[in-house]
């Protein structure tokens, strides 16, 4: 692990600057972004489009994309903590590692996570507990029951925060979807008829392509985005970066040490 080498600059950073930093790293590195976030993403693209054919189970995407989101992020998260510090990234490595948290995710993200959702009134501890669970059992690879304390930890002092946080990437991916709904709908109404209307949208709308695609490109940024609010979490709570200077300095006498 290269400590003096990490893909962004070791500091504090309000939630504007994190914003702008995803679309930064984003754009710098999407030929390796893009791909871990398609993988992830299309299973569950398919899954979906599979279960909004089946006869009135239209419904069940209201509960399926809750518990989707952190299982299709997950190669995306572990490729970010490999660019974080340079490191080879492979697709064995980074299977290995989403295989060896495969019993934490199903306890955390699936079985958990569909038990808070389902009670409905339980449904905020999943941004504020769960909020950094797949960082903390992707990366971290902490025990079952020390997870979900760390989870926490880190959620501790900047919870109304990171809530705060929340709510308005919520509210913006909603206008992204909304804009690029009616943008595509004018498009295919400009190239197929020729009278351009207002559509009124309605529940079935809601299950095609022109949602579900900009809905899951708002998921997978939003993966890149919690990532380096998790890194800013550690730097604040932590201090962070005092750790990895820490470390690279008693790295560099080892080698000295060796000659």
């Amino acid at each position: 692990m290269k400590f003096d080498r990490t893909l962004v600059k070791i500091r504090e950073r309000s939630f504007p600057d994190l914003l702008d930093l995803a679309v930064v790293v984003t754009r710098k590195r999407f030929n390796l972004i893009a791909p871990a976030a398609i993988v992830g993403i299309v299973p569950f693209l398919v899954l979906n489009a599979w279960v909004v054919s089946l006869d009135d189970l239209d419904g069940l995407l209201i509960l399926l994309i809750p518990l989707e989101a952190p299982w299709a992020t997950a190669p995306l998260t572990v490729v970010l903590a490999r660019l974080m510090f340079g490191e080879k990234i492979s697709f064995g490595r980074t299977a290995k590692r989403l295989f060896g948290s495969l019993p934490s995710l199903i306890f955390f993200q699936l079985i958990l996570r569909a038990i808070l959702l389902l009670m409905i009134v339980t449904s905020p501890l999943i941004p504020t507990r769960l909020g950094f669970m797949n960082e903390v059992l992707l990366l971290e690879r902490q025990s079952v029951f020390k997870s979900f304390r760390r989870a926490g930890t880190l959620r501790d002092r900047r919870g109304g925060d990171l809530f705060g946080q929340f709510l308005a990437y919520v509210i913006a991916s909603a206008v992204f979807i909304v804009c690029c709904y009616v943008g595509s709908g004018t498009i295919l109404n400009s190239i197929f008829d020729s009278n351009l209307t207002w559509e009124e949208p309605d529940f079935a709308d809601l299950t095609g392509l022109r949602v579900q695609i900009p809905l899951w490109i708002a998921i997978g940024f939003g993966a890149v985005v919690r990532f380096f609010s998790y890194i800013d979490q550690r730097i604040r709570l932590e201090g962070w970066e005092v750790e990895l200077r820490l470390k690279l300095a008693g790295q560099a006498m080892e080698e000295a040490r060796g000659w």
